[in-house]
């Protein structure tokens, strides 16, 4: 196993530039530019931050990462390739490190909030954490192959041993699922699918006891009580104890959402999906070119012949034609974006097909409804509406950002300001851009420098 501590100790690196941050004289504001701010700007000197999590933000500076804490102080070294954010307590960190052929490779750990190394930076890939695990793995430990393929992307054979072995830390770096796996998956109900040396699939528990032995071409993670697993080319579903559920007979198949799952069989027309229930009844005939998983109450397909996607509803009745829309957007909190052909306007329907909000705007935002509300665009000004297509959030905006919890960025004569759920100015419209909301603060740039905000509640 690769071995490379990274030792904070011997790295002073708070004397790199970050350390420099400071906050503005008399907390007016006042900058290298001779603007003022009506709040009090901590300007800072990097070249790229990203939002705060739990309280420490990842910045860019001197050609490498590290974190900053909410009054602009260092709490790592600057010497990251790569830093992810917090999340219950620890960050993905990446360094380089000697490759193969003179090439560098990145090497990956955890660090806790102090900048503390919980997992050593010793691996080539690491996951992200389901159930308290993440897959961990190292290249190279036993050579490396290639491995072949059918078209759906199982694995059919291979040669020799492959290149990785993965398995599993904790969130305190503690490997307890050692290096074993040539493929390994995170953990859904407890259960994590992982393949042996042998390239057979099973299913580990939290413990790295195998619960469900190898035996498998391919098995994906458990959802809705059900793993769907492959034999032969052929698709089924197992319980928890290994015990076939839904026969191997589908030559596709996807993971249960909402109670059903799409399947596809080989017929004289082609491969053709439909949607099987949990005992393996089908629900909704095998007779469309191209099948999604429902969400919302309702699933795209492609129908025979046809060029482009509807939506149906769980019985298989279609709630929206392509061909009565220019486009139909995925649902979210039960509604979907449409635009209509004649004024190529947008709107929304339910998941009945009925237009529940008229198509009156120039545009919405791309992830339709999120906590009640969505970003419409109307008269080139933007703002937000409720799902009864009552005007949320005033539609007087030149650009308007999604919510990132109870804020969002706007502008105003090419001037950024920040706004609360009712459309309440919350960090006045004087700033030159805003970017990255967090942790109740923002970050402003102006010219080439970055400053920390504090968002006022």
């Amino acid at each position: 196993m690769i071995k490379k501590t990274i030792c904070f100790m011997l790295m002073c690196a708070l004397l790199l530039p970050l350390g420099s941050c400071k906050r503005d004289k008399d907390g007016d504001g006042s900058n290298r530019k001779g603007l003022t701010y009506s709040f009090d700007v901590l300007w800072l000197d990097i070249i790229m931050p990203t939002e705060f999590y739990e309280g420490r933000a990842a910045v860019f500076s001197d050609e490498n990462w590290g974190y900053i804490d909410t009054v602009g102080e260092p709490v790592t070294p600057f010497t990251f390739e790569y830093a992810g954010p917090f999340m219950s307590g620890v960050a993905v960190v990446a360094v380089m490190a000697p490759g193969e052929a003179d090439e560098e490779v990145p090497l990956y750990g955890l660090i806790d909030k102090t900048g503390e190394v919980v997992a050593e930076l010793e691996y080539h890939y690491l996951g992200e954490f389901s159930d308290g695990l993440a897959v961990v793995g190292i290249e190279g430990l036993y050579g490396a192959v290639e491995g072949t393929y059918d078209e759906f992307g199982y694995l059919e054979g291979y040669e020799g041993d492959f290149g990785y072995r993965f398995g599993y830390i904790t969130k305190a770096g503690e490997l307890v699922v050692p290096l074993l796996y040539i493929e390994a998956n995170g953990f859904t109900d407890g259960l994590a699918p992982v393949a042996d040396e042998n390239g057979l699939f099973g299913y580990i528990g939290l413990t790295g006891e195998i619960a469900i032995a190898p035996k498998y071409q391919y098995a994906f993670g458990f959802s809705e009580g059900l793993g769907l697993v492959v034999t032969d080319g052929k698709n089924g579903f197992i319980d928890a104890s290994g015990n076939v559920v839904i026969p191997f007979e589908y030559d596709y198949a996807s993971s249960f959402s909402e109670g059903l799952a799409v399947a596809a069989k080989h017929l004289d027309s082609g491969l053709m999906y439909g949607y099987i229930d949990k005992t393996g009844n089908t629900i909704i005939p095998f007779k469309y070119e191209d099948a999604f998983d429902f969400s919302n109450g309702a699933a795209r397909v492609l129908e025979a012949g046809g060029t482009s996607y509807s939506f149906i509803d769980k019985t298989g009745n279609v709630i929206a034609r392509s061909e009565d829309f220019i486009e139909i957007r995925d649902f979210s909190e039960g509604l979907a974006a449409v635009r209509s052909l004649g004024e190529r306007k947008w709107g929304f329907i339910d998941n009945t097909g009925n237009i529940a909000i008229p198509c009156i705007y120039e545009w919405v935002g791309e992830d339709g409804f999120s906590e009640g509300l969505a970003l419409i665009k109307d008269n080139n000004k933007w703002g937000f509406i409720d799902k009864s297509g009552n005007v949320a959030v005033r539609i007087e905006f030149d650009a308007l950002h999604e919510f990132v919890g109870d804020y969002a960025i706007a502008v105003i004569d090419r001037k950024y300001g920040i706004i609360d759920k009712s459309g309440n100015e919350v960090v006045p419209f004087e700033c030159e851009f805003i970017g990255y909301i967090g942790d109740g603060r923002a970050f402003i740039q102006e010219g080439d420098r970055w400053g920390i905000i504090e968002i006022p509640r």
